[in-house]
């Protein structure tokens, strides 16, 4: 996933040379929340449930199991059955990126950095993405904003 343009100021030589490989270091180049490990070929399975009443909250699921492995792991790590999942599953190559548990990117803590995959890091940060998205596209509306300006201009 690319890097926002106002954002890249954080994530120059020094967090590729320095603060990146001592992450993955002290994960052991593994996902600190999934386990996954880097580079391998995996097996995975997605899929999302809903409580059933109204406004309830959406939640993710996902399910792994290392080729050549015969035990599957869920988001945790920990071993479970695949007997849920659906379909077929997606091979992928495990990639791991740096994650800020604040969501502040220029908090270098180690502390606050944290080891994830892809997934685990989206998960992490949907909430965040949902705003800015929906930021992005209501500053592409200009009739929008005025509307807002006007009733807040009347109360």
């Amino acid at each position: 996933m690319p890097t926002r343009s106002d954002l890249r100021q954080f994530f120059g030589h020094e967090w590729r040379t320095v603060i990146r490989p001592r992450i993955l270091e002290r994960a052991h180049n593994r996902c600190e929340q999934c386990r996954k490990p880097l580079h391998e070929w995996i097996f995975t399975y997605t899929w999302q449930t809903q409580d059933p009443q109204p406004g309830a909250v959406r939640r993710y699921h996902m399910i792994w199991i290392r080729e050549g492995s015969k035990v599957w792991r869920n988001q945790h790590g920990r071993p479970c059955s695949p007997l849920r999942a659906q379909g077929l599953p997606r091979k992928i190559r495990v990639k791991l990126t740096g994650a800020h548990a604040d969501h502040d990117a220029s908090n270098m803590a180690d502390r606050n950095l944290r080891c994830w995959c892809t997934w685990c890091h989206l998960m992490h940060d949907m909430s965040q993405h949902k705003e800015s998205r929906s930021n992005r596209k209501d500053a592409a509306r200009p009739i929008l904003a005025m509307i807002q300006e006007d009733i807040g201009a009347q109360l």
